[in-house]
């Protein structure tokens, strides 16, 4: 009853951790996105589960490595997501590129944005399509950059749509001028990102480090058969729970020391 009761605590602790850092959502994202499937989830929880019990044959260890797997999909799924929104980052200087380019051909700012957005990653092809149907229904610019704004939601989009606003409302020649002036800025902005993520990316492995250094000295231990035994008695589950606790704890307060506002997920 303890070891259940302290591990109904520690997926308690795991789920708070899981929602700060969760990526935020609007709200038209929120509400058309899909209900997670949990099938991935019970997989890993039965898979470590299991190899828990061949390593240890402790009971109580087999159930917090359930535990902690519950949460390796969702990782999994958005360290993707986190790929994906650098991948999509780095495409706006290009597509700032090609729209300079083609409003110097001579086009004009809707079919500029329209043709630069055909080679755009295949995630954001979807959008620049809407993007020319809504222009070419309404024939708003401002309306359907909007409205195109509003599906990409990009923290960097959303300067660009801004930015092609006011250039459009400039026009003559300072629309090519400020459009390469907010390139040459996205570029030194995006520079400057990836330089600070890469310095939070150290605190953030040495927090795992620490926290996965104590288990693997468990397992190292669990080859002992004294010392499986002691983890079997109720004290030696409290004990291990209270450890599973403090790391959780101890995760989370990193985590929070080393999170970048704005940067980053």
């Amino acid at each position: 009853m303890i070891a259940l009761i302290c591990s109904l605590l520690l997926v308690g602790g795991l789920l708070v951790i899981d929602g700060l850092y969760r990526p935020r959502v609007s709200a038209p994202a929120r509400r058309s996105r899909r209900v997670s499937n949990p099938a991935p989830a019970l997989a890993a929880a039965l898979a470590a589960a299991a190899v828990a019990l061949i390593i240890t044959s402790v009971p109580i260890i087999a159930l917090l490595a359930a535990v902690s797997a519950c949460f390796i999909p969702s990782a999994l799924r958005r360290r993707r997501e986190a790929r994906r929104r650098t991948a999509r980052e780095q495409a706006w200087p290009n597509l700032l590129d090609d729209v300079t380019s083609a409003v110097r051909a001579g086009l004009n700012l809707p079919e500029a944005i329209s043709k630069a957005g055909r080679p755009a990653p295949a995630n954001l092809q979807p959008a620049f399509r809407d993007f020319d149907a809504h222009y070419a229904r309404t024939g708003d610019f401002s309306a359907a950059l909007e409205a195109l704004r509003v599906e990409i939601h990009d923290g960097i989009f959303d300067q660009v749509a801004h930015a092609l606003v006011m250039a459009r409302d400039v026009g003559g020649g300072d629309l090519t001028q400020v459009l390469r002036s907010l390139g040459v800025f996205i570029r030194a902005e995006l520079q400057l990102r990836g330089e600070l993520l890469a310095r939070q990316s150290w605190s953030v492995n040495s927090a795992r480090m620490a926290v996965a250094a104590p288990w693997v000295v468990l397992v190292m231990l669990s080859a002992r058969p004294s010392t499986v035994e002691a983890y079997r008695s109720s004290a030696g589950a409290g004990v291990l729970v209270g450890v599973a606790l403090s790391s959780v704890l101890a995760y989370a307060a990193m985590r929070r020391i080393a999170r970048l506002d704005g940067v980053g997920a």
